[in-house]
């Protein structure tokens, strides 16, 4: 997987996945070379999933990988540090995504399988710079079994300025018609989740371009992109 950020004029900053299972940091800044390269560390997943967000003189990464939820982070001038935010034992995630409404404002999505009940949840992380991490259960949609396991889906993230958050996702239960796209957002209240319908296969991407203003875009069964937008 491959994320790009920009955290100011003229710089920006790509993360990869490699093959080795290194998550690899290429750059380019004003007056610099074409690109310069660095690793950030190897993490013990091959290919894992990987959320970036910027703000002026800083970037997050956040990474899935085989030893749990990573968070990267990096001030201009410094080297990369990074610490493991927690994930229960029974928490399975499945994709995440990062958005940043302001300069200190971090919030993060996880969908993950409760394999105790078999439920598909949305996790989200958030900080206040320079506060430490909170932790909220969003919502839970319906329920697998045994025999039909549910499965976390894609997830995009998004925002059109402090306070509002949105988020996409969608879930799948093994032999169930459910691949509808949900939508969860929150401002100044707690989270309130919709069924948006259609049928996803693939990622999405959504974007805030002004405030009042969303767009989300994914594959659909017939191989169609689609475009959801609000406002």
């Amino acid at each position: 997987m491959v994320r790009a950020v920009s955290r100011g004029p003229g710089r920006w900053d790509v993360f990869v996945d490699g093959r080795d299972a290194s998550i690899y940091h290429y750059y380019h800044y004003p007056n610099g070379p074409a690109y310069e390269l660095e690793s950030w560390g190897n993490f013990g997943a091959a290919y894992p999933t990987l959320a970036a967000t910027a703000t002026a003189g800083r970037q997050d990464l956040f990474a899935i990988t085989a030893n749990g939820l990573i968070h990267f982070w990096q001030l201009d001038g410094q080297p990369a540090a990074w610490e493991r935010l927690h994930l229960d034992w029974w928490d399975r995630p499945g994709h995440l995504d990062a958005v940043s409404s302001r300069a200190g404002r971090l919030d993060v999505f996880v969908p993950t399988l409760d394999v105790r009940d078999s439920g598909v949840h949305v996790m989200h992380y958030w900080q206040d710079n320079p506060g430490g991490w909170g932790r909220e259960d969003v919502d839970d949609w319906p329920r697998g079994d045994s025999s039909h396991p549910a499965q976390p889906g894609p997830i995009a993230a998004a925002s059109w300025g402090s306070p509002r958050l949105d988020f996409f996702t969608g879930h799948h239960v093994a032999g169930g018609a459910d691949l509808a796209v949900y939508h969860g957002w929150q401002q100044d209240a707690p989270f309130q989740t919709e069924s948006l319908g259609g049928i996803w296969t693939s990622y999405f991407a959504a974007t805030a371009g002004r405030t009042g203003r969303l767009d989300v875009f994914s594959v659909g069964t017939d191989s169609r992109l689609y475009h959801y937008w609000q406002g």
